[in-house]
């Protein structure tokens, strides 16, 4: 007799956000649906908070209202299988500013993931996933390099092009406008 080794129950976005609804996931827990796998994310460390703060409060001022919607730490619906929760991202502007549904990738123009404990994950799954799912601009804050990583021109599995900002350099928002010394947003 053979006996199949068993599978991984995959999960979709639609069955994900049905835990949701009837309280098996907590609106609390801190958990992502990444390629059809719920995975419970580390709780960030105070540097890892201090650069989302100081992303956020540089990035929503900064970028045209007109054309973008800046969003911390929601999710977007990658695909059926992924609705990840980046820690910062800008968004086409939309007339219903989002109330018909979650944005998608098409929606979205760039991803900023900040890494401390968690850069292997946000390097090795996350930004393969959002090269895929076709979003044009990555950003991996690099906490413990002390860098920035621009990542554009996606592909299949990657992006082609790798811009590393370090002291000295400037991070610029979609669009244009005011920079942020990558200096300043890695002050320890």
């Amino acid at each position: 007799m053979v006996v199949a080794a068993p599978r991984r129950f995959a999960f979709g976005v639609e069955r994900y956000h049905q835990l949701i609804e009837v309280g098996a996931l907590a609106p609390d827990d801190k958990v992502e649906l990444i390629n059809g796998e719920i995975f419970h994310m580390a709780a960030m460390g105070n540097r890892h908070l201090l650069a989302v703060q100081d992303l956020a409060t540089w990035l929503i001022p900064a970028i045209d209202r007109t054309r973008y919607v800046p969003r911390v730490q929601l999710p977007i619906v990658l695909d059926a299988c992924s609705e990840p929760e980046p820690d910062l991202s800008v968004l086409r502007a939309r007339a219903d500013r989002y109330r018909s549904g979650k944005p998608t990738a098409a929606d979205t123009v760039l991803v900023i993931e900040i890494g401390d404990s968690s850069i292997d994950f946000d390097r090795t799954v996350k930004l393969p996933m959002y090269a895929a799912a076709g979003i044009p601009e990555f950003w991996l804050v690099d906490l413990a390099a002390d860098c920035v990583e621009i990542h554009t021109e996606p592909l299949p599995k990657g992006y082609r092009l790798c811009r590393t900002l370090r002291d000295g350099d400037l991070l610029v928002p979609p669009g244009g406008g005011a920079g942020l010394a990558v200096s300043e947003l890695l002050a320890r």
